[in-house]
């Protein structure tokens, strides 16, 4: 049952996501969504024309996306329109709306459960405005995080309501779809899932609520169900049991990527914003009222997001900006550090004078403030991922003019391929099968483990971009990728270094450019 402030709650939400969403695209600029989101919109366009689940037309069946279901959703999109950038953008939209209002709702519960009434919780939905990155992957990046967190805030939010609650129709079906779809979302969602449904049924045994512990035993299964299946599929259609980016990116070195995925954790809290939230977290559990059910709803958030940081120091963490993976732990922790900032504040206000409340505001505004002019100045680190896809998709187009179309070698893989007609080879083995197996005995290293010399040399492209840049500059010095194979004597007497149409790559010698040039 919806609280009576929701359609309040759904306003808030709707106007600061706007406003985040505004100044993010005024800021980043961005247009065709991040190079690897041009991944999956590349692959559902050539399902969506009946040629099959491949990288390029005429290409071998290879999953080189992340997302199951992320992948079918652009699938659908291509169905009705050609171009589902804009389409994509306003899903993203609805999804950032939707997070946001169950932030808020989840502010208004552990208020309530912590005897402080309901409160300013729409302040979580400003709240969200002092991590502008969070808008620009949500709805600009067009890539599956957005959905990804939806449907884990959701799955958290069902769980705490069925605790505190009881048995409901609604948050139990909905916990055990949302467990279904994350297992499809992206490959550690079926972690996520039966995380989720574990804690639940851990929880449920410490309020002494044992009627419906079957919605978590049925989460559990409707988790392991759907990665079966979805394994069962990727064996007959694929060959392979998971998807072919795993091959690609995950270090064949255990202990080094490790190392990586911890360097990414520290990182991300070198940020004053991250590290802000998470104390304001660990304060709630000290400052809100200490009844039961607030500690088994606090030891619940907090084994979440120690699993978000361990799935993901695992895995090595991410080359992206703004901390893509640890983009889900914003709606997770912000109701907490703004309920706790409520207590706080109503515990001070008995005492606070006029200046000292103007003052509280103030420093609000300064950090807000700073937050987003950090942000303008670096541009949260994500710009170039949409100036790589854009150059990659303008690259494409030129490269067209050769006849008969050259086989590319490429690193950038997204923006590129949804605009070049010809045969594509990624050289980091995302969506390159025999790039990807080759070498797995050797020592790889996270998210450039697929490239083999061997398997270069073998098959090697008429033209390589190892990366997307103009003409007038020096050739790149691309060897911690290449395993030095542009430096190498065979490559440099097979290769020559040109540029055509303000397009530098190198294109084997006795392939001339077209007669336009």
């Amino acid at each position: 049952m919806l609280h009576q402030s929701s359609g309040f709650h759904l306003l808030i939400s709707i106007c600061v996501t706007l406003i985040g969403v505004f100044l993010t695209k005024l800021i980043l600029d961005p247009s065709t969504g991040f190079d690897d989101a041009n991944i999956t919109m590349n692959f559902a366009q050539n399902i969506a024309n009946g040629a099959g689940y491949v990288y390029y037309i005429g290409g071998e069946r290879v999953e080189g996306s992340s997302s199951a279901l992320w992948t079918l959703i652009n699938t659908v999109a291509f169905l009705f329109f050609d171009h589902i950038e804009s389409p994509l953008s306003a899903l993203g939209l609805i999804i950032c709306i939707a997070t946001i209002y169950i932030a808020i709702q989840i502010t208004h519960l552990l208020l309530v459960a912590g005897g402080k009434g309901d409160g300013p919780a729409w302040l979580t939905g400003a709240a969200f405005l002092f991590f502008p990155s969070y808008f620009a992957y949500m709805v600009w990046s067009l890539m599956d995080m957005g959905l990804f967190i939806l449907l884990s805030l959701t799955m958290f939010y069902c769980l705490m309501r069925l605790i505190k609650a009881g048995p409901s129709r609604f948050y139990g079906v909905t916990f055990i779809v949302c467990a279904a779809l994350l297992s499809a979302a992206r490959p550690e969602g079926v972690a996520v899932a039966v995380g989720m449904s574990a804690l639940l049924w851990i929880g449920l045994r410490i309020i002494d609520q044992q009627k419906i512990s079957g919605v978590a035993i049925a989460g559990l299964v409707a988790a392991l169900g759907m990665i079966a299946v979805l394994t069962l599929i990727r064996l007959w259609y694929f060959g392979q049991p998971v998807p072919n980016t795993f091959y690609a990116k995950v270090s064949t070195s255990y202990a080094s990527q490790l190392i990586a995925g911890m360097k990414y954790s520290i990182r991300y809290l070198y940020d004053p914003m991250n590290l802000g939230m998470i104390a304001l977290f660990f304060i709630a559990i000290a400052v809100m009222t200490r009844i039961k059910i607030v500690i088994v709803f606090w030891l619940i958030a907090l084994c979440c997001c120690a699993g978000v940081f361990g799935i993901y120091s695992a895995l090595g963490g991410d080359h992206f900006g703004s901390f893509r993976f640890y983009q889900v732990l914003t709606p997770l922790l912000l109701p907490w550090a703004v309920a706790a900032a409520i207590v706080l504040g109503t515990t001070s206000s008995k005492h606070a004078d006029g200046w000292q409340k103007s003052m509280r505001i103030l420093a609000s505004a300064i950090l807000l403030v700073a937050a987003w002019g950090q942000f303008t100045q670096t541009k949260g680190g994500i710009a170039i991922d949409f100036r790589i896809a854009e150059a990659g998709r303008l690259s494409g187009e030129v490269l067209n003019d050769f006849e008969p179309a050259p086989s590319l070698g490429i690193l950038a893989a997204g923006g590129i391929a949804m605009t070049y007609e010809g045969a594509i080879f990624d050289l980091l083995g995302l969506n390159w099968v025999e790039m990807a197996h080759s070498n797995r005995s050797a020592m790889r290293v996270k998210n450039n483990s697929g490239f083999s010399q061997d398997v270069f040399f073998n098959n090697p492209p008429d033209l390589i971009l190892p990366e997307i840049r103009d003409c007038g500059l020096p050739p790149m010095d691309y060897q911690w990728v290449m395993d030095e194979v542009i430096a190498s004597d065979t490559f440099q007497q097979l290769y020559r270094y040109d540029c055509y149409r303000g397009v530098a790559f190198f294109i084997k010698r006795d392939i001339p450019l077209p007669a336009a040039s």
